[in-house]
C-alpha cells in the first residue's frame, strides 16, 4: 500500500535544470492545506495555492496566510487574513480548503471547517461541507476580498475578530458554491426539507435534504445569475442532484434516484451552459444489468460514462458482486446514446482464470480497475490492480491494458509488485479504492497529442517480507503511452535522510517535494523527457 501522502506526479530528473523553492521560506506558520490551480478550461496547471496557520487570537480565531505560486514556482502573491472555526465540547474543527479556482483574473478559494463526526454533518448541514465561506484574490492588483458566504441565494459578507464564536444555526444554512468550467459556478437552492426534531436512525436525512432542493442556478465569474432551472418538481420522483462534469458549452448533472421502484440507480441531465436549455437526458436502464457509475468525462463532442455492472435484482453494490464494466458514449448535444459496450470478466479469459461470473480468481483474489482513459482513436486504456479481501487484506499486482473501440483487449501487461498486507482488516475493493489504499497514483496527459503517463508505487527492498516492511525502498513505477506505444520505467522515492513526494505539474513537467531533516521541505520543478 502506498504511503499516506498525496503523491500525484513524478518522472525522470534532470537536476541541472531544476528550479528549487524551499517551503519554509514562504511562511513562518504551520502548513494547513494546498491545492493545484488549473488554467481556465484546461487540464494544464496554472500554479499552486498554499495555506498556513499562525498567531492564534482566541480559542476559535487565528490568523492564516496564503501563498500563490505560478507553474514555474515563482511566488505571485501572498497575504494574511483572520479566520475562525467552530468548536464545542464534542467537536474540534480546523479550517481546510474546499476548492481553489481561477476565473479569468480572479482566484476564488473556499474554506470550510473539517469535521470528524460525519453523521453530525450529514444530518444537520445542507451544504457540501461544514460552514462554507469564500474569498477571492484579484490577480491584477492582488487585493483580497472580505469573506463572503451564501444563504437563501443571497451573498453576505462577514468579518472575524478575536473572541468570536460560531453556532450550528449559522452554519447549516450555508449554500455550496461549486466551480465549473468557462469561469462559472453552480449554486443549488436551499432545501425545502425540514429535519424533524425527533430523528429516526433508519432514515437517510442527508439524501432527503438534497432531494428537497427545487432549483439550481449557473453564476458568472462575478457571481451574477445567468440562468436558473427547476429540478425535483415531482416529490415522488425527487432525487439527489450533483455536478458531474462540464466544459465550455455543457453542464452535466447526475440525479441519484431515491425511488426504490426505479431500476436505474442514477440518470443524467445535459444542459447548455450558455442558455440553460435542457439538451437531453441520459438513462442507464439496461435489460440485463443494473449500473453504478465509476467514471464520467466529456471528451470533445461526447459524454463518456464507465459503469460497474451488477445483476438486475442486486440491492447492495460492492465490487465483490460486479459482473464487469460498461462504457456508454453519449452525444453531448442531444443526450442520445451512440454506443454501449460491455467489459465482462469473461472478456479477460485469455489473461485470467476466473472461477465465477463475479471475476474471482482462484488462489489470488480479484482485480479492480482504477481508471479508464478514452483515447482519440476510440480505444481505451484500462489501469487495474489485484487485491484479496480476507482476514488480512492484500494489495497485489499492477495491470495495464488497452481496449479497442468494442472494449476487446488489444494490449495486456502485468507488473508484479510486493504484496502489501493490511493486517486484521477485511476490506472490500471499493473501500480500498475510496480510502486510497491501492498503489496506483495518477494518470495525466503529457501533451495535447494524446500521450499519457501512468504512475504507481512499489516497495522494491531486497530481502524477506520483514526486512522490506521495516526498511522499505519505495519506487515510483512509470508507464508512458506515447504514439500508441507503452514504455515502463521507475524512479526511487527514498532518500538517505528523507523522502520525495511527487505532485502534479504543468504539462511536460513534474514537481518533486522532498522532505529531509537537513533541508526541511523543498520543491523542485523538473522537465519530462519522452
Amino acid at each position: 500500500m502506498k504511503q499516506t501522502f498525496t503523491l500525484l506526479f513524478l518522472f525522470i530528473l534532470s537536476s541541472s535544470f531544476a528550479q528549487i523553492q524551499k517551503l519554509r521560506e514562504f511562511s513562518a506558520g504551520s502548513f494547513v492545506d494546498s491545492r493545484i490551480i488549473y488554467e481556465d478550461n484546461k487540464d494544464d496547471v496554472f500554479g499552486y495555492f498554499l495555506l498556513y496557520e499562525f498567531d492564534r487570537k482566541s480559542r476559535e480565531v487565528y490568523d492564516m496566510e496564503y501563498v500563490v505560486m505560478d507553474k514555474n514556482l515563482n511566488k505571485i502573491t501572498s497575504g494574511t487574513f483572520t479566520e475562525g472555526v467552530y468548536k464545542n465540547f464534542m467537536i474540534k474543527t480546523g479550517a481546510r480548503l474546499s476548492f481553489v479556482k481561477k476565473k479569468k483574473n480572479q482566484l476564488y478559494f473556499g474554506i470550510h471547517d473539517n469535521l470528524d463526526n460525519e453523521y453530525f454533518m450529514q444530518t444537520q448541514v445542507t451544504s457540501d461541507y461544514f460552514r462554507e465561506r469564500y474569498r477571492k484574490i484579484n490577480l491584477d492588483n492582488f487585493t483580497l476580498s472580505k469573506t463572503f458566504f451564501i444563504q437563501d441565494n443571497e451573498i453576505a459578507e462577514m468579518e472575524t475578530s478575536a473572541g468570536d464564536t460560531f453556532s450550528v444555526k449559522e452554519m447549516k444554512e450555508n449554500q455550496s458554491l461549486i466551480p465549473i468550467n468557462d469561469g462559472k459556478f453552480v449554486l443549488f437552492s436551499p432545501s425545502t426539507y425540514k429535519i424533524p426534531f425527533i430523528q429516526s436512525g433508519n432514515k437517510d436525512y442527508h439524501s432527503l435534504i438534497k432531494a428537497g432542493v427545487k432549483s439550481f442556478s449557473v453564476l458568472d465569474e462575478n457571481l451574477k445569475v445567468i440562468w436558473t432551472s427547476e429540478i425535483n418538481a415531482d416529490k415522488k420522483d425527487a432525487g439527489v442532484y450533483r455536478v458531474r462534469s462540464s466544459d465550455n458549452s455543457t453542464l452535466v448533472l447526475e440525479k441519484k434516484n431515491l425511488n426504490k421502484t426505479v431500476t436505474e440507480l442514477s440518470s443524467y441531465e445535459i444542459y447548455s451552459l450558455e442558455s440553460g436549455k435542457l439538451m437531453g437526458k441520459v438513462t442507464e436502464e439496461d435489460p440485463n444489468y443494473r449500473m453504478s457509475q465509476f467514471k464520467m468525462e466529456i471528451d470533445g463532442d461526447y459524454l463518456v460514462i464507465y459503469n460497474y455492472l451488477y445483476e438486475p435484482k442486486d440491492k447492495v453494490f460492492t465490487h465483490e458482486k460486479t459482473l464487469g464494466y460498461a462504457r456508454l458514449i453519449i452525444d453531448k448535444k442531444t443526450g442520445k446514446e451512440l454506443k454501449r459496450n460491455y467489459l465482462l470478466w469473461e472478456n479477460l479469459n485469455s489473461h485470467f482464470t476466473f472461477k465465477d461470473k463475479f471475476g474471482n480468481i482462484p488462489k489470488y483474489g480479484k482485480i479492480l480497475f482504477q481508471n479508464f482513459i478514452p483515447l482519440k482513436n476510440g480505444n481505451t486504456i484500462g489501469i487495474a490492480e489485484g487485491y484479496k479481501t480476507a482476514s488480512n487484506t492484500e494489495i497485489l499486482d499492477f495491470y495495464v491494458m488497452e481496449f479497442d473501440p468494442e472494449m476487446k483487449v488489444k494490449y495486456f501487461k502485468k507488473t508484479e509488485k510486493m504484496q502489501n498486507i493490511i493486517k486484521g482488516q477485511k476490506i472490500s475493493g471499493q473501500r480500498l479504492q475510496r480510502y486510497g489504499a491501492f498503489d496506483y497514483y495518477f494518470s495525466q496527459k503529457l501533451d495535447e497529442d494524446g500521450n499519457y503517463v501512468i504512475l504507481y508505487a512499489n516497495n522494491e527492498k531486497e530481502g524477506g517480507k520483514i526486512k522490506r516492511k521495516r526498511d522499505p525502498s519505495w519506487v515510483l513505477g512509470i508507464v508512458t503511452y506515447v504514439d500508441g506505444e507503452f514504455e515502463y520505467d521507475k524512479l526511487n522515492l527514498t532518500t538517505t535522510d528523507g523522502m520525495i513526494v511527487p505532485i502534479k505539474a504543468k504539462n511536460g513537467s513534474i514537481l518533486l517535494q522532498e522532505y529531509s531533516e537537513k533541508n526541511g521541505a523543498e520543491m523542485r520543478l523538473e522537465k519530462i523527457n519522452y
